[in-house]
Parts: C-alpha cells; sequence; structure tokens
C-alpha cells in the first residue's frame, strides 16, 4: 500500500476490471469505428469474460482488491508475487514462467522492471490462442 491511498483502492480495482472487459470486447476499437463514421461489426466481436484464465503479476492489496471483484465472473485466477501469499488460499500461485504459459488476460500489478530480463521478453511467452491475450 506504499503507491497509493487506501480511498481510492477499490476506485483503481474497478478501473482495472472496467479495461478488462473493454479489452474483451473491444469496445476502444467500437468506439473509434462510430467517430470515423463506421461500424464495422464483423470486426468488433468480442469474447465473454466468464472462464477466462486472469493472471496477475503482483499480487498485493490491488491486485487481491481487482481479483475479489472478479470473481463474481466466474473466471480463474491464478498469481504470481515475490513472494506466495499463504494466508490467500482462494487462488493458485504460479512462477511467472508458468503463469504466462495458462492466462488468458494478464494483470500487472508492479512496476514492470522487476520483471523484466533483457534477455527474456515474458510476453512473448503467453499462452497463444486465436483469440490472443488480453
Amino acid at each position: 500500500m506504499k503507491n497509493i491511498k487506501v480511498a481510492s483502492m477499490i476506485s483503481v480495482a474497478e478501473h482495472a476490471v472496467c479495461l478488462v472487459i473493454m479489452g474483451l470486447h473491444n469496445i476502444a476499437q467500437g468506439l473509434k469505428s462510430i467517430d470515423e463514421s463506421k461500424w464495422e461489426k464483423t470486426q468488433l466481436i468480442g469474447n465473454e469474460i466468464k472462464n477466462k484464465t486472469i493472471g496477475f503479476i503482483g499480487f498485493g492489496n490491488i491486485g487481491q482488491d481487482i481479483a475479489e471483484l472478479l470473481d463474481k465472473f466466474n473466471v480463474n485466477i491464478i498469481y504470481t508475487n515475490k513472494t506466495r501469499l499463504i494466508d490467500n488460499l482462494a487462488y493458485e500461485y504460479l512462477e511467472l514462467l508458468e503463469l504466462v504459459k495458462k492466462i488468458d488476460v494478464i494483470s500487472v500489478q508492479v512496476a514492470l522492471k522487476l520483471y523484466y530480463n533483457p534477455g527474456t521478453n515474458y510476453l512473448l511467452l503467453l499462452k497463444g490462442t486465436s483469440d490472443g491475450v488480453y
């Protein structure tokens, strides 16, 4: 809880959930299409959040708040963190290299440089699907 005031933590979590849903449903592309007086309906088919696997890189207070909100959408939540959270057994802990192979949606809740190794691009390891990873 070093970087954000407690009062705004739930707002940050709600905003993150909104961004996940917007990404899955191609909302930004749809708004752009409308602004350009187009409606490319076939290119705007989205994906439901239900049954997706959402991976968290960093699982502090905000990450856990996001996970709690996402639980209501019947998703599978897995996380990696500097340390495994013994007191939070509701979610599965995986090492980073295993986590990125299993997720449909990624939520990064740490400074990316903490997981960046110049020789490894972890984003290339993300689970490959026809839908992609969000």
